[in-house]
C-alpha cells in the first residue's frame, strides 16, 4: 500500500503542474502577448536543455574521470610502497641466509624478519600485490623463511634446553642445524625470484594506465 501511494504522489504533483499550465494557456488562448511570451519562453527552455544537458553532462563525465584517475594514482603509490617495503625485506632476508652459511656448526642468533610480509597480510595490503606470478613468488620465498626462522627456533630451545643425542652420536641440535642448512638453497632461489617479480612489478607502475571516460 504504501508503494502504491509513494508512485501514485509521484505522478500526481508532475501532472497536476502540467494540467494547470494548459488550463491557464487554454483560459488566455485569445491574447496574443501571452502567446509570445510563452513562445519565446519555450524556445528559451528548449535551447537550456538541447544546450545545458550535454554540457552538465560532460562535467559530470569530466569530474569522473579525474576521480577515476586520482584513485589509481592513489592505489599505484600504495602498490609501490608495499613493494619496496618487501623488496627491502627480502634483501635482508637473503643476506641473513648468505651469512648464515659461513657460521659453519654455530647457531646463528639473530632471526630472519618477516615483520613487513606480515604486516601486509594483517593489513590487507597485499591486495595491491594481487598478480598471480608476483604473489605466487612472495608467498613461496616468505613460506620458506618463515621455514628456516622455525627451524632456527626449535635449534634454539634444543641447544639452550634438552640436546638430545641420538645412537648414531649426532646431537638433535647437530640434525636441525643441518636440516635448516639444506633450505638456504632453495630459499636464497626463491627469494631471487621474488625479486625479479618485484622489479616487474614496479617497472610498470611508473607510468600510469590511462583511464577511459
Amino acid at each position: 500500500m504504501t508503494t502504491f501511494i509513494r508512485t501514485s504522489l509521484k505522478w500526481v504533483l508532475p501532472l497536476a503542474l502540467a494540467a494547470l499550465a494548459f488550463g491557464y494557456s487554454f483560459y488566455r488562448r485569445t491574447e496574443l502577448s501571452y502567446w509570445d511570451g510563452a513562445v519565446g519562453n519555450w524556445l528559451a527552455t528548449l535551447l537550456g536543455i538541447v544546450v545545458g544537458v550535454p554540457v552538465a553532462l560532460a562535467l559530470e563525465r569530466t569530474r569522473a574521470k579525474q576521480e577515476k584517475e586520482e584513485q589509481v594514482r592513489a592505489d599505484q603509490r600504495v602498490r609501490q610502497d608495499v613493494l619496496t617495503l618487501l623488496r627491502a625485506e627480502l634483501l635482508g632476508a637473503q643476506q641473513s641466509i648468505q651469512y648464515r652459511t659461513t657460521l659453519g656448526t654455530s647457531v646463528p642468533v639473530e632471526p630472519l624478519n618477516t615483520s613487513a610480509w606480515d604486516a601486509m597480510k594483517a593489513t590487507a595490503n597485499l591486495r595491491h600485490v594481487s598478480a598471480p606470478s608476483l604473489i605466487g613468488s612472495l608467498s613461496e620465498a616468505y613460506r620458506l623463511i618463515e621455514f628456516l626462522a622455525q627451524l632456527e627456533q626449535m635449534l634454539h630451545r634444543t641447544v639452550y634446553g634438552v640436546n638430545v643425542q641420538f645412537q648414531d652420536g649426532e646431537n638433535a641440535s647437530t640434525k636441525i642445524l643441518r636440516n635448516a642448512t639444506s633450505y638456504h638453497a632453495p630459499a636464497t632461489a626463491a627469494i631471487d625470484h621474488a625479486l625479479n617479480e618485484i622489479e616487474v612489478a614496479l617497472a610498470s607502475t611508473i607510468e600510469s594506465p590511462r583511464v577511459d571516460a
